[in-house]
């Protein structure tokens, strides 16, 4: 299947930051497997998550 038949959004950092929310979200249990329908919390995801948008923050952070 050709890439350009896939329908995925475009890469930016505002989607990239969007896919790690949604991937707390789900390590959280608040988004079901979309395979299984089930929810699972895995907090070492979440911090490591949570770990990768403080760095984002702290590297792009303006020096005064």
């Amino acid at each position: 299947m050709a890439d350009e038949d896939l329908n995925y959004p475009p890469v930016n950092f505002t989607n990239f930051v969007l896919s790690l929310h949604t991937s707390a979200l789900f390590h959280l249990g608040d988004i079901p497997d979309p395979v299984s329908g089930k929810t699972q919390k895995d907090f070492s995801a979440v911090k490591q998550t949570i770990d990768m948008l403080d760095m984002i923050n702290e590297k792009t952070k303006r020096k005064s």
